[in-house]
This record gives C-alpha cells, structure tokens and sequence, in this order.
C-alpha cells in the first residue's frame, strides 16, 4: 500500500510538470505543436530587431535556464534549406509570426523550402540549466532547388497561385520550382505551334508527395501523377495548343509538411509548316484516269503522320468537295472521284499533318493544281 501510494504520487507529480510544459509552450508560442509534429504554432512574441545570420553559416551559442534567443533571415530569393542544431528545440516563423519550420530534438537535422523573404529564428531552451549549443541551416543543392519565377510569399504580384496568375513558359526551356509550407500551389501556362514533349522531375525532401498535372484548355488531365523521387516522372507530347501546368502539394488542406523540388521540361515544338514547306509551296501533280480515277502526287514532309487530299469542282472548295487520308509514308496514291465530280473541272489541294491521340494538327495547304476528270 505504501509503494502504491509513492507511486501515485510520483504520477501527480509528473502530470503536474507536463501540464506546466503546455501552459509555457502556449504562452509563447500562442498554439501548441501537434503530436505528429505538424505546424500549428504562431509566435507571441517575434523580436524584430534580432541579430542577423547569414545563410550557410554555424553560429555557437551560449544559452541561459529557459532562454530564448532569436536570429533574422533575409533570403534574397526561394531556397530548400537544411536546419541543424544541438539546442533542444529551433522554430523558424515569418515576418507576421507565423510557423514555417521547426524540429524538435537535440542533434537532429531537417530540410524546409522557404520562399523569398524575411524570417526568423527561434533557439528555445526548455531545461533549467545553461546550455551550449550551436545551429546552421544551409541551402540544399541550390543549383538545382530554386524557382525560374522567384516568389516572395507576402508579394502577391510574384505569386502563381491560381491559374489567373499562371506563369508563362515556353518550349525548349526547363523551370525550376520547389513547394512547401507557405508555397502549396504553382501554375503554369504555355502555348505551342506543334508537338511538343513535357517532362516533369521530382525530387522530394519531406512528407508527403506531390503532384503534378498538365491540363488542356478545357482543364482535361493529360497528365494526373503523384510524383516520386528522381528521374523523369512523367513525360507525353502534346499538340499544338494552350496547356497548363498545376503543381500541389499533395492533400494540401492537411499535408502542411510536403517539401519538394520540381522540374517541367517543354521540348521544342515541332512547326509543322516548317516541316510541310516544300508541300505547301508546290501544286500536287494530277493524272487522270477512266472511271473517274485521279493519281495525286505531292511533296513529302518530314516527321508527320499523314496527308489529306481535298478535292472540288470549285477553286475557292466551297462546292462539292471530297477529302482524302494519305498515310505518312506515301506521296502519291490513286483516288476515286464521287459522281458529281466526273466528266468535269476538279481543283485539288494537298496538307500534312500531325498526330497525338484523336487531336490533329494540320499544315497550311499546297497550291491548288486543277484539270478536268474522265468519267
């Protein structure tokens, strides 16, 4: 009975002293961290007149029972950056106070994605007794984690939020973009002549994945991945027309701890007049025949997946007209006139075009070459 006693005791106790842990980290913090150790906490108190530190560096510190001791960072642009310490707990906050990193323990590192901006950072000694401690937080591979469109998070005039604010790119380029905790969303537009391919990379630093979509005008998917780490995700080729891209943070509402950086690749578009520009600027050859048999011949085009031959008994093709698929690898094939068209003046006129999916993408049409049918 006295041991259970002691027992119960020593349990108050402890209940007391972890009570009182709560009632410290809300006064200072204003919310307390969650369990799982996702960003819930807003600073009471930011000391704007903090030293500063500067990116890349390690900086010792002494510090007292229960002090706190606050350093401010100016990043000039958005950066994936690795937090490590010896004090028992670091927390970074923005210039409203706001949370955007933190760990938790002694002697343990972790990576964030900060966009451009003012921050600052909290050393936080929770122990009764001076402690010597030291922290850095350095940028992770910057060559290749940084944004092509530099956002500072309170700028809403840098931001590409929401696909009004869309960012424009453009084929034969490659952007770079990183998404975390004050940068959940980016978009991107970009518009092309011809077929094109879009790549997209991934590499993640923390929590969950992200994904990556590319979207047509009418917001189709042709592109839905939840993107893993390294390599090319997800590639296909689109053809000519506008298209976007939607980076998100997967499960945004409730990830606040997915960090990654991302990369879209646009090939260069392939202009099919370009490649149709020996076809366009020729008249196809015509050799009738009985029976209302007509041999059309053209120019051949490079990288295209088929012809249409488009014949009528009007040269501006606004009477009876008829068309004709050609596949890619002829230039020359045998058509059959419809009745209304045999014994008579017919005008033929000759296009390549591209192919991805049921979309077609066509050249300008040939000359026009006309003679008169057999029937």
């Amino acid at each position: 009975m006295r041991e259970l006693k002691r027992f119960t005791k020593l349990s108050t106790i402890l209940y007391g002293l972890a009570a009182s842990a709560v009632i410290t980290a809300s006064a200072l913090f204003g919310t307390i961290v969650a369990p799982n150790g996702s960003i819930t906490a807003k600073a009471a108190n930011v000391d704007y007149s903090a030293e500063s530190y500067t990116l890349g560096t390690q900086v010792n510190y002494k510090l007292n029972a229960r002090e706190d001791k606050w350093y401010k960072l100016t990043l000039d642009k958005s950066y994936i950056v690795n937090v490590k310490h010896t004090t028992e707990q670091i927390f970074i906050y923005d210039s409203t106070g706001n949370q955007v990193g933190a760990v938790y323990k002694e002697n343990i590192s972790e990576n964030e994605a900060l966009l451009k901006g003012d921050y600052y950072v909290l050393l936080h000694n929770t122990k009764y007794d001076a402690v010597d401690t030291s922290f850095s937080i350095m940028a992770v591979d910057p060559d290749s984690n940084y944004q092509s469109f530099v956002e500072e998070y309170y700028n809403g005039s840098t931001r590409n939020d929401s696909k009004n604010l869309a960012s424009a790119i453009s084929g034969g380029n490659t952007y770079h973009g990183l998404i975390g905790i004050n940068n959940a969303v980016d978009w991107y537009k970009f518009t092309v002549d011809g077929k094109t391919t879009v790549t997209f990379f991934q590499t993640e630093y923390r929590g969950y994945g992200t994904t990556m979509f590319l979207l047509d005008e009418n917001d189709k998917r042709l592109i839905d991945k939840f993107c893993g780490n390294g390599g090319p995700t997800a590639s296909t080729t689109v053809s000519a027309g506008t298209y976007y891209v939607y980076v998100e943070r997967y499960n945004s509402a409730y990830n606040k701890d997915g960090i990654c950086s991302y990369q879209i690749v646009l090939g260069q578009s392939e202009d099919i007049n370009k490649s149709a520009k020996d076809l366009i600027n020729t008249k196809p050859g015509l050799k009738v025949k009985k029976k209302g048999k007509v041999i059309v011949s053209f120019k051949k085009a490079a990288n295209v997946d088929g012809y249409e031959i488009q014949v009528s008994n009007k040269k501006n093709f606004k009477g009876t007209t008829k068309n004709y698929s050609v596949g890619k690898d002829s230039n020359k094939t045998t058509i059959t006139l419809p009745k209304k068209l045999r014994g008579k003046k017919i005008y033929v006129r000759v296009r390549a075009y591209s192919q991805n999916g049921n979309e077609k993408t066509y050249s300008n049409w040939s000359l026009v070459a006309s003679k008169k049918s057999k029937r």
